[in-house]
């Protein structure tokens, strides 16, 4: 698999985790538990650094494959 894939691949993956992470932020904030709550803004957060550092991965590697 190329990196232009495992790019693609990874960043699919963190989108979904940020998303389950959002949804069970809410749960936790319906739940009355705060504490899991702001955890999981932390967790949010950072899978959402992660999707950033992803996406400019995935366009370094697309600009690399067109140079080659």
């Amino acid at each position: 698999m190329n990196a232009f894939q495992e790019t693609s691949e990874l960043f699919e993956s963190l989108h979904e985790a940020r998303l389950r992470a959002i949804h069970a932020q809410r749960s936790a904030a319906l739940h009355g538990v705060l504490d899991a709550r702001v955890a999981l803004g932390r967790v949010v957060v950072a899978l959402e650094v992660a999707e950033d550092a992803c996406r400019e991965a995935h366009a370094v590697s697309t600009e690399s494959a067109g140079q080659n």
